[in-house]
């Protein structure tokens, strides 16, 4: 109709930049990881979660959590997660006699002389 051939057309119709591999929407800029240092060097306490949330709050920048630690792990920027050290569970046991002393409690139903039974 137009003087097209049918495959050249639909080829052109099916163009995509992005599955092309020309365009990638999810590349991180220059000045996205600019900003994201930027921040840490400033609050270097705060979690890659919260750099990452406070550039969309003050409208810089818009990156995923885990854009953002990609980010400060290619920079050596990430802070260590504190290690909490928890009790044992299995009790321990005593080193010498008399160490350690422990009771069990059980509840024993009597008969009330005021319930009537």
């Amino acid at each position: 109709m137009l003087g097209l051939s049918r495959s050249w057309y639909y080829s052109q119709i099916s163009f995509s930049p992005i599955l092309d591999g020309r365009f990638s929407p999810m590349t991180i800029r220059d000045d996205d990881e600019y900003i994201i240092i930027g921040f840490k060097h400033q609050h270097p306490k705060m979690s890659f979660r919260e750099i990452a949330y406070t550039p969309i709050e003050e409208d810089l920048a818009y990156l995923s959590p885990s854009a953002v630690y990609r980010i400060l792990k290619r920079h050596d920027l990430i802070t260590p997660w504190k290690h909490r050290v928890w009790e044992s569970t299995k009790p321990e046991h005593a080193k010498s006699p008399d160490e350690k002393w422990q009771t069990d409690i059980m509840y024993v139903k009597i008969q009330s002389m005021h319930s009537g039974r």
